[in-house]
């Protein structure tokens, strides 16, 4: 089966050049870390909008396709990223815009023309060649809709970096692509905490997230099912990755930092998963996950529930921490107790178990109830949680 056929099949034909033909582009041949060390090809040019728009598609969103499978994050002409490149675009005569950075698995060079010290090539990217653009998805959607009113935009020109992967599926470097974004994004525009640490896979903690979120769970779920990796939450999602990972990194007692210096033993890593994967499986045995798939029940869940709030994630590794901090003294690490939480009105916030802890506040005004989570009460809520599973308090929670 050819890459097209191959790529249509499983449902992820956005990887191909919405023309359907062949681009040629001149470039020069590039040299940096990222193409040594994995052995791609990188070159450096110019292009015109329209072959930009032409040639390289924009991943779908993550209503079509999983968010763990996922190497951009979501992109659309209404995002406020978008709109304001747009209007840049319309309202000034003097934009610039900097360079993309875009993956392909294959591309013909021609034969190299020395120029100073450089070589110039021309690069055919054949039409079955998947593609992917790491860096500038918004700059592609935003120059797409300019065009469509101002065809002669067509003409101008941005500038590339193109890596060749040299591998039979874009997918296949999928790692290098999201490490790529996350370096690029990581310290300058800043996407959210949980994108760029699910992409990121530099540091040992986010490598430990990635293994944790393919633990199965329950009903045939894995963690990454019902978490928002792009962390924005959707039905069928509880958390964001970065909630999953501070309730990791508190049940632990410890910090991102420590963590990776701690993790960069093989056999400290393997332990940590393990006894993490533990915790996961058992807290997520008793959580009413079936809650989270219809979207009004989802919604609900997530205003009225208390298992569902940040706050929860934060107690339950407060809790994981306390028995951990008992099996020094018993010698028996008891994860069963957490089998208890299934009997405990986590179902609602408005609940005199909650309210009289302070945990739930109550707002009472014509006739219009209210119940919220009191803020910083994750102390608060692993304290009773401790108290009706019969596990004796951390000492931190002291």
């Amino acid at each position: 089966m050819d890459a097209l056929a191959t790529t249509i099949e499983q449902g992820y034909d956005t990887y191909l050049p919405p023309s359907g033909v062949d681009l040629t582009l001149g470039a020069f041949m590039a040299r940096q870390g990222l193409s040594e060390h994995h052995d791609m090809i990188m070159l450096e040019g110019s292009m015109s909008m329209a072959d930009l728009v032409g040639g390289f598609p924009v991943e779908q969103n993550s209503d079509v396709i999983p968010e763990y499978d996922k190497m951009q994050r979501d992109v659309s002409s209404g995002d406020v990223r978008t709109r304001r490149l747009d209007r840049y675009l319309n309202d000034r005569t003097d934009w610039l815009l900097p360079q993309l950075v875009i993956f392909v698995t294959q591309g013909q060079l021609s034969r190299a023309v020395k120029i100073g010290p450089n070589l110039a090539h021309s690069v055919t990217l054949p039409a079955d060649a998947e593609r992917v653009i790491c860096d500038g998805q918004g700059r592609r959607v935003t120059v797409a809709g300019v065009l469509a009113e101002r065809a002669a935009f067509g003409a101008f020109t941005i500038p590339f970096k193109l890596i060749i992967t040299k591998t039979a599926r874009i997918r296949d470097a999928k790692r290098v692509i999201c490490q790529a974004f996350a370096d690029l994004n990581g310290e300058v525009t800043k996407p959210n905490a949980s994108i760029n640490g699910h992409f990121n896979t530099s540091r040992p903690m986010d490598r430990l997230m990635d293994e944790l979120l393919e633990t199965e769970i329950a009903d045939g779920k894995c963690l990454q099912d019902i978490t928002a990796l792009n962390g924005l939450i959707k039905p069928g999602q509880l958390w964001t990755y970065k909630q999953v990972k501070d309730m990791v990194l508190k049940s632990k007692g410890t910090t991102e930092g420590k963590a990776n210096a701690f993790l960069r033993d093989d056999e400290r890593y393997a332990d940590f998963l393990e006894n993490c994967r533990v915790f996961i499986r058992q807290v997520f045995k008793v959580l009413p996950l079936g809650q989270l798939s219809a979207q009004e029940e989802h919604k609900a869940a997530i205003k009225e529930a208390l298992w569902t709030k940040s706050l929860f994630a934060l107690a339950l590794a407060w809790v994981a921490r306390s028995l951990t901090e008992d099996a020094l003294f018993s010698g028996k690490l008891e994860w069963a107790k957490l089998e208890g939480l299934a009997k405990l009105p986590l179902h609602t916030l408005d609940d005199p178990m909650w309210i009289e802890a302070g945990i739930s506040l109550v707002r009472d005004g014509r006739g219009d109830r209210r119940v919220t989570i009191n803020k910083g009460t994750d102390d608060a809520i692993a304290r009773l949680l401790c108290r009706h599973l019969r596990i004796q308090p951390s000492q931190g929670l002291f």
